[in-house]
C-alpha cells in the first residue's frame, strides 16, 4: 500500500456573483473543513497590472468531495464590487490562491497558483439581484445632508437626484406632504 502523495488540483470554478458563491471543482476530493478562504484572490485577468481582491473569510457548507463552494461575505462582495473591473463578466473573473489553500483527503496541500497562473472561470453569473433602501439620515442641522443606507455596493454616479422624494408619512391615507430634491 502507497499512501496518496499527490496533491489535488482546481480543475475549474463558477463565479456567481448574484449569490455571492465561488463553485471550486477538484481533481480528487478534498476536506472541505481545511479551506483558507483568506487564500483565494480574485482578479480581473491573470496578468501583473489585473486588479485584485483577496478574501477576508467566506463559509463553506459543502461536504468533503470534488465539488466545494464558497460563500463570499457580504463585506467582501461588497468591496468587490467597488472594483469596477473585477467580477463584472466571465472575461473579468480568475482566482489564484496560495499553496495550502485546501487539502485533499490525504492531507496533501494544492499547489497554488500566482497572478500569472491565475485561472479563468467557466461560467458567470452577475448581480441581477436590484438593490434596495434599506434606511437613511437626514441631518438638517449646519447644512442639509441625505444620507442613503442601500442593501448594496451602488455606484454614485447611477443616483438620480430627482427621483427622490421626500414624505411627511409612509401612510398614504394620512395627508401627505411631499418634497421631491
Amino acid at each position: 500500500y502507497t499512501p496518496d502523495s499527490t496533491p489535488p488540483m482546481l480543475i475549474q470554478f463558477i463565479a456567481n456573483v448574484n449569490l455571492s458563491l465561488l463553485t471550486l471543482v477538484f481533481n480528487e476530493p478534498v476536506n472541505a473543513s481545511s479551506l483558507n478562504f483568506t487564500a483565494f484572490t480574485l482578479q480581473s485577468g491573470n496578468n501583473p497590472s489585473a486588479s485584485q481582491y483577496t478574501l477576508t473569510g467566506g463559509y463553506t457548507t459543502s461536504p468533503n468531495g470534488n465539488v466545494v463552494t464558497i460563500h463570499i461575505l457580504p463585506s467582501d462582495l461588497n468591496d468587490i464590487k467597488e472594483i469596477s473591473t473585477l467580477f463584472v463578466s466571465l472575461a473579468s473573473s480568475y482566482l489564484s490562491f496560495v499553496t495550502g489553500a485546501v487539502l485533499d483527503m490525504n492531507g496533501n496541500p494544492i499547489t497554488g497558483l500566482n497572478i500569472s497562473q491565475a485561472i479563468p472561470s467557466v461560467a458567470f453569473i452577475g448581480d441581477t439581484t436590484d438593490p434596495a433602501l434599506l434606511s437613511f439620515d437626514l441631518d438638517m442641522n449646519s447644512q442639509v445632508v441625505l444620507t442613503l443606507y442601500f442593501s448594496e455596493t451602488m455606484h454614485y454616479s447611477s443616483l438620480n437626484i430627482s427621483s427622490i422624494s421626500l414624505q411627511s408619512s409612509f401612510n398614504v391615507s394620512s395627508p401627505l406632504q411631499s418634497y421631491r430634491l
